[in-house]
């Protein structure tokens, strides 16, 4: 009897543990387009100035870029970008990418187009023009959740960001992609009562 009540705290434990101390997954900002930074390409075509488009990569990674065995589930995510402009950031647009279940150990891509409202184009054009780099933002708002394919853990906030500067070919000026970034958060605690009902079962299964 003793051993079997110490295999079900052994399981319970398990399951505890295993959605604990979970590091936030890695996002990165692949692409950040804005056309009405690209001289070369405004002299040449008409195209819309005023959208900026981005694309987002989502890993499975740790702060120590191993990849972790959990799935994530995303809730919708807000994403809002800022023009830095003498010292301050103005907002000038966002989008929202619709919730999505990141479950294989590849890397799940999302992109959208802001349309953008407020941004001193003269101004920031005729500064890549002369050599400089415009500086933008991008800031991530969502809600996770994660799995081990059995249970899911409660909702987590997800608040990430980072700065991206532009060159005149309107192109992130880093050859690189950026990982957004945010204060370590620890993700834990399964749903109390779904563990509960596992001890249960497993006991009953056991008696």
């Amino acid at each position: 009897m003793h051993s079997k009540m110490f295999l079900v705290i052994i399981i319970t434990l398990w399951f505890i543990g295993f959605a604990e101390c979970q590091s936030p997954p890695a996002i990165f900002l692949k692409k950040f387009y804005v056309p009405g930074l690209d001289i070369g390409s405004n002299e040449s075509q008409g195209i819309n100035t005023t959208t900026i488009s981005v694309e987002l990569s989502f890993w499975r990674l740790n702060n120590k870029g191993r990849e972790q065995p959990k799935s994530v589930y995303y809730d919708s995510i807000n994403l809002a970008v800022y023009y830095y402009s003498d010292s301050s950031d103005l907002p000038i647009g966002n989008i929202s990418i619709p919730e999505f279940h990141h479950s294989s150990g590849l890397a799940a891509h999302r992109s959208g187009t802001v349309m953008t409202l407020g941004v001193p184009w003269e101004k920031a054009r005729t500064e890549v023009s002369s050599g400089k780099t415009i500086m933008f933002r991008i800031e991530l708002d969502t809600k996770t959740r994660y799995s081990n394919g059995i249970l899911k853990s409660k909702r987590h906030d997800l608040r990430l960001g980072t700065n991206v500067t532009v060159n005149d070919r309107g192109s992130m000026s880093f050859n690189h992609d950026l990982r957004l970034s945010s204060a370590p958060v620890q993700v834990g605690g399964l749903i109390s009562l779904g563990i509960v009902a596992l001890s249960v079962l497993v006991l009953h299964i056991l008696l």
